[in-house]
């Protein structure tokens, strides 16, 4: 999941949230949703999740967070259009 039209290093904060829903996935930022996918594939690992930092040993693909990270609420149910919405409402 990806918004490539948008750069969103413009020193303003911004709400991000990724919802995976068995193999349907949406990407919302700032209230709003920017990609979805129904065919995203089950990722199984027992690595560390790593947040704000790439561990690949692709050098290209090695990249840390630039900004600050604030909140990162894991849930164990995918969130609603109105969930989504509240939660945004509730941060501006």
């Amino acid at each position: 999941l990806q918004d490539a039209d948008h750069d969103y290093r413009d020193g303003k904060w911004h709400h991000a949230v990724v919802i995976k829903n068995g193999s349907r996935g949406e990407l919302w930022i700032d209230g709003r949703l920017k990609d979805s996918n129904d065919n995203l594939k089950e990722v199984k690992n027992t690595a560390p999740l790593l947040v704000g930092y790439s561990n690949s040993s692709d050098d290209h693909q090695k990249k840390h967070w630039s900004g600050r990270i604030d909140e990162l609420p894991i849930l164990n149910r995918a969130l609603g259009r109105r969930d989504i919405a509240k939660l945004f409402a509730e941060r501006n």
